[in-house]
């Protein structure tokens, strides 16, 4: 069985929320969020898109571990390391601050064993600007 992968909402431009959901299998291959795929993804060589994480809920199967990377050309960057079921979420996002101008800064999924996933994102740079407020 593939991971499915289901946005619950993609709202738009730059501030905008992205609520993503994954039923991963846990057959330990990369699986891909493609944040250059979400709405108004400005897609401008140098206005590359980049994310924060907000709040994460996990739930597993036995006792496997959910591995989080940022994308990057040189090597994956890692977020974070997730066992057992459980929600995390704080005042300070997570954002990576070594992503070059050739990573894509997409998120790598990979788990151990079957298990959900559920990101809360917020978009910061790379798409539309919205007119009612300063996306710099």
């Amino acid at each position: 069985m593939a991971t499915t992968q289901t946005k619950f909402f993609d709202a738009t431009k730059v501030n905008g929320r992205v609520q993503i959901s994954l039923d991963l299998d846990g057959d330990t291959t990369d699986d891909t969020i493609d944040i250059s795929g979400l709405t108004s993804a400005a897609g401008a060589v140098g206005d590359l898109e980049r994310v924060q994480i907000e709040r994460i809920r996990w739930s597993q199967t036995s006792g496997g571990v959910i591995k989080l990377d940022w994308h990057r050309d040189a090597g994956n960057e890692l977020i974070i390391n997730l066992y057992g079921n459980g929600h995390w979420f704080n005042d300070f996002a997570i954002k990576s601050q070594t992503l070059a101008t050739t990573d894509t800064g997409d998120i790598i999924v990979n788990a151990t064993e079957a298990a959900t996933l559920i990101l809360d994102l917020r978009k910061i740079q790379g798409y539309s600007g919205r007119s009612d407020q300063n996306s710099g």
